[in-house]
């Protein structure tokens, strides 16, 4: 009996003084034809670390200026963040939990995409629609880079919760689900 007692009380106390998890949100948005043209952008929200640092990052990557050079080929791109004002307008299609493993490789392929040196925006090979799918793939999602897709955020993303469905809400009307992305969901199709 003083052993069980010993016993739950010691697992309690490893419970107890363990530190919080860290959780950090990945929403998936996509904005159609309006004042602007398509795009596809990510939002990065909570904590992460066991300092619990604040995340809150709402991003997209596109051409740093619009012209017509972008339908002729490769022009400068940026990282860009995106207003509440433009994230209110568009479409938020679901949200996953990412482990702070995940999130550190989120945060590098942002990284990765917002150093890109030279003429990274291609309207055909390296828009705001790959960004998002590469920002998928780091967090662990099955992602198909379907050519008719491309240029189409809000299908595209579409897409990845087809080929991942356990991210998708049964009520179109209610919040995106949030679900905690399994270790192995690492693999991506090509």
């Amino acid at each position: 009996m003083f052993r069980r007692l010993l016993l739950s009380f010691s697992l309690v106390l490893i419970f107890v003084s363990s530190p919080l998890h860290a959780a950090v949100t990945l929403t998936f948005y996509s904005k159609e034809l309006g004042n602007s043209f398509p795009h596809a952008f990510i939002e990065l929200s909570g904590t992460t670390g066991p300092q619990q640092v604040p995340v809150q990052s709402t991003v997209g990557f596109t051409a740093k200026h619009i012209s017509p050079a972008i339908l002729t080929g490769s022009v400068e791109g940026e990282v860009q963040p995106v207003t509440d004002g433009y994230k209110r307008g568009s479409n938020r299609h679901f949200s996953i939990l990412l482990t702070d493993d995940q999130y550190a490789r989120v945060a590098a392929e942002v990284e990765r995409w917002r150093t890109m040196p030279g003429k990274s925006y291609n309207l055909n090979k390296r828009n705001c629609v790959f960004f998002v799918g590469d920002v998928a793939k780091a967090a662990g999602l099955i992602v198909v880079e379907n050519p008719k897709l491309m240029k189409k955020p809000r299908s595209f993303t579409q897409s990845i919760m087809e080929m991942n469905p356990w991210v998708a809400s049964a009520d179109p009307a209610a919040p995106p689900m949030v679900m905690a992305v399994a270790p192995t969901a690492s693999a991506t199709a090509q």
